[in-house]
């Protein structure tokens, strides 16, 4: 009795405050209209929604939450009957809203809509998409949760020109417009170094949105890759009573659980918190001996000492334990013919273990507001902790040089014989830690000056970020013991093959080699975002970097095994300033076109043959394009046409822990990203690439590079002048588009889902010796939700995969390993049903 009055309760809390806070200016309009977006700076109420006292008018915190306008001619929002009548009211038929009503309360929490009005990577402030001259797509938690998908890789997917392309068996990195970036952003703040690898599993239970910005950002951000940035926008406690409870179950041994409650603490709503938690354990659907099982908890606590002042500290933590999978090998210029499932792993391989702790703060005050102005300061930290360890059995000799052997007539002695089909390998291990401290603090303002409006962001940042590597045995040194026939493959190897013991007997026999590295960086930047006019729209800013990099491997510190405090490694300092302009013209209330210049830069850790670090990374974009609002602005697009080159491109120098600069690349194309509701019962997401990305500049013509000599070739340098830059396709898309058949808003009433992905055919490495296949995946939902005993339950089954199509996603370029030895497959058929409750 007491749990069902509960439940009851927080959803008639949900209901009042929404209520009370919409119904006010509206007694005279009696229809009821849903999914209404709010205008531009509008400021009438909004729904339950996370505290903020940003300058910007008050909109929903969740991504296209619906709002009240002012405009009478906008479709009208829901409107209360006047209280207490004294005259008999005209007969009209009771809004069946209450359903409407609940389902628009409950948005700020868990909101169903896939338009999305604004987003903040962009500016760092939260601008409409509509006024941003730049590339910026926002995925909206329904999307995740339509989708269900449970980690970063498959959410970027609803974007153009990105795709995650795993290393390292059990790690990743993202491509953005052609080029690789682990460049990945938590609440506006880096989580971790531009160039190393990142876990291919952050989970999606605490995100409430995710934003990719296009192009180089290191006006707002700093030293990175030039594709652009993933930024995640993580949940926040809102001021409204909220829980729910979704179990999810599926093949491969699939199974998912995740919780969300959120609420006041105090009775004046002064505290608020959330906890959001998930657990998930799955085999491969595609290779055999691999699995993984991860948890994610995280915790958010608001502190409103007053309407000027918000307080904010969250703390989130995973702990991954995973078998790692080196994916199949080259056979010519195709993968390898062999059954897709089939590994070259062992079914007796430990589990590595990975460790992820973040710890956040953000403090904001309203510093002064009047008629013509206003002010506020941004303080964000955030501290990451990062720890893991890996034993694994990987190809031998993978270096670059003894792949390509069978290429140019050579003979093959390295780790696969084509001739015989042995495959040689041993194992390998690393510990890795890396740590982080970053943090900013902005100050914005908003204010007229002669009939101009600015919008201004003055802002420091600063970062300090370390990592030690430790690797036990060598890539290079093959065990015979662990030969594999890739034919007729072998599994069983001794458990007592992984024992500590043995490990060390192993590792004693092998290299050992130790890295560490240092990154400091700090920035001073300014922007300006101008209105002229109401539709002539000009963002104009600058940043001005010191970054200090350092990296030292084992050839300095004399002792591989370990990492000694007295030993420095040796860094270099860069100064760089990187502007951007851009300029968007509201040429229709529909059409916008927009054009936009930006410059980057990045750090190379890396240390050329006589010790020095490489010199940094440069980029440059050219952008134009238009940006369209459709069907009464629900439904967003942006077409784009872009010009990327990035300079200094290093490589691993083979047999050496050295790498060189050796060349530049450009990276060109088209995209085109829509996302939206046509009406209230379709919502669509969709997007499509045509991307070129070449090698423009090498070595072997540009005497201020070092070539890349391959002894076995007798000193053939092999030049990657002209080639196509690997794990790129040249065309690429998705669609994906959802029915809500009693409308998105509906408490009750069945859904269906269909959506498709493609790429082109991607060239595997950066010499072009071999291709991955084209490939086209299909995936289906089926859902149907109602309400009983005062919880909205939601039913689901998602198809993923529906045709059982075998494809493989990327070839590994991390640098660690061989391209040629480390083609990932794709996902085949799954099948996830999931149960959801909340109240």
């Amino acid at each position: 009795m007491f749990r069902s009055t509960l439940m009851r309760s927080a959803c008639a809390a949900g209901l009042t405050a929404f209520l009370l806070s919409d119904a006010s200016a509206q007694q005279e309009l009696p229809t009821i209209y849903v999914g209404l977006r709010s205008q531009r700076r509008a400021s009438a109420p909004s729904p339950p929604r996370a505290p903020t006292i940003s300058p910007r008018a008050p909109t929903a915190v969740a991504h296209g939450a619906p709002t009240a306008v002012r405009s009478a001619q906008r479709a009208p929002a829901v409107s209360r009957p006047p209280a207490a009548p004294t005259q008999p009211a005209s007969p009209m038929p009771p809004p069946e809203p209450a359903t409407v009503v609940a389902r628009e309360a409950a948005s700020a929490f868990d909101n169903p809509s896939y338009s999305v009005p604004d987003a903040t990577a962009a500016t760092k402030t939260e601008t409409p998409i509509a006024e941003t001259p730049a590339s910026i797509v926002v995925v909206p938690r329904a999307v995740i949760d339509d989708r269900k998908e449970s980690d970063l890789a498959e959410v970027v997917e609803n974007v153009s020109g990105v795709w995650f392309v795993p290393n390292l068996g059990g790690y990743g990195s993202f491509t953005i417009r052609g080029f690789n970036t682990t460049t990945v952003y938590r609440n506006e703040l880096q989580i971790g170094p531009a160039n190393l690898w990142v876990p291919n599993a952050f989970d999606t239970a605490n995100l409430q949105s995710v934003e990719v910005l296009k192009g180089p950002a290191a006006m707002l951000y700093g030293a990175g890759e030039p594709g652009g940035i993933v930024a995640m926008v993580t949940k926040k406690p809102l001021d409204t009573p909220h829980y729910s409870v979704e179990q999810q179950f599926g093949s491969s041994e699939y199974y998912r659980t995740i919780v969300d409650a959120t609420g006041p603490i105090d009775k004046e709503k002064t505290l608020l918190y959330r906890f959001t938690g998930a657990f998930q354990t799955n085999d491969s659907t595609v290779r055999d001996f691999v699995s993984a099982d991860r948890w994610n908890l995280a915790s958010a606590f608001t502190w409103r000492p007053s309407d000027r002042t918000e307080i904010t500290y969250d703390i989130e933590g995973s702990k991954q334990r995973f078998k790692p999978d080196t994916g199949l090998i080259a056979w010519g210029d195709r993968p390898i013919p062999v059954p897709i499932g089939r590994s070259f792993q062992d079914p007796n391989e430990p589990y590595d273990n990975l460790l992820n702790l973040y710890n956040g703060l953000n403090a904001k005050q309203k510093l002064y507001e009047d008629a013509n102005s206003q002010w506020t300061f941004d303080g964000r930290f955030l501290a990451r902790n990062y720890k893991t360890s890996d034993t694994e059995i990987v190809p031998a000799m993978p270096s670059f040089e003894t792949a390509i052997l069978p290429i140019f007539g050579g003979v093959n002695r390295g780790a696969f014989d084509p001739r015989t089909g042995v495959l040689q390998r041993n194992i390998f291990g690393l510990d890795y830690s890396e740590r982080s401290w970053v943090g900013n603090a902005d100050l914005h303002g908003k204010f007229d000056t002669y009939g101009v409006k600015h919008d201004v962001l003055i802002g420091y940042a600063y970062s300090k970020m370390t990592g030690d590597l430790l690797e036990n045995g060598a890539f290079g040194v093959p065990d015979p013991a662990l030969a594999i026939n890739v034919w007729a493959p072998w599994y069983g190897i001794p458990s007592w093959r992984f024992s500590p013991a043995a490990l060390d007997y192993w590792y004693a026999k092998s290299p050992t080699s130790a890295e560490r590295w240092k990154q400091w960086d700090s920035g001073l930047y300014v922007q300006d975002h101008l209105t002229l006019l109401e539709r002539l729209h000009i963002i104009g800013g600058g940043r001005w970097d010191y970054a200090v990099h350092g990296f030292s491997n084992s050839d300095i510190f004399g002792d591989a095994t370990r990492f000694p405090d007295q030993v420095s490694v040796p860094k270099a300092g860069e100064h760089a300033f990187s502007p951007r302009v851009g300029v968007l013209f509201e040429m229709t209330p529909w059409l916008s076109p927009f054009a936009d210049w930006s410059r980057g830069f990045g750090v190379n850790n890396g240390l050329d043959p006589n010790k020095r670090q490489l010199p940094p990374q440069f980029s440059q974009q050219w952008e134009t394009g238009l940006k369209g609002q459709f069907l009464d602005k629900r439904l967003n697009a942006t077409l784009a046409f872009y010009q990327l080159t990035k300079n200094n491109i290093a490589a691993a120098l083979p047999g050496s822990l050295s790498t060189s600069i050796v060349g530049d690349v450009r990276s060109r194309g088209i995209e085109l990203d829509v996302s939206g509701r046509v009406n209230d019962n379709v919502s669509v997401i969709g997007n499509y690439a045509h991307t070129q990305a070449k090698i423009l500049d090498f070595a072997d013509r540009n005497p201020d590079l070092i070539p890349i000599v391959y002894p076995n070739l007798n000193a053939i340098v092999v030049s990657e002048r002209g080639n196509w830059w690997p794990n790129v396709p040249r065309n690429s898309g998705s669609i994906w588009a959802k029915c809500d058949w009693n409308g998105y808003l509906a408490k009750e009433g069945a859904s269906f889902g269909l959506g498709l992905r493609y790429e082109d055919i991607r060239w595997g490495d950066r010499l072009n010796s071999f291709q991955l296949p084209a490939y086209a995946v299909i995936d289906a939902l089926i859902g149907y939700r109602w309400e009983y005993e005062g919880l909205l339950w939601n039913a689901q089954l998602n198809l993923k995969n529906l045709t059982d199509t075998q494809y493989f996603v990327a070839a590994d370029q991390s640098g660690a390993g061989n391209p040629r030895l480390a083609i990932y497959p794709g996902d085949r058929f799954q099948a996830i049903g999931s149960i959801k409750v909340e109240y």
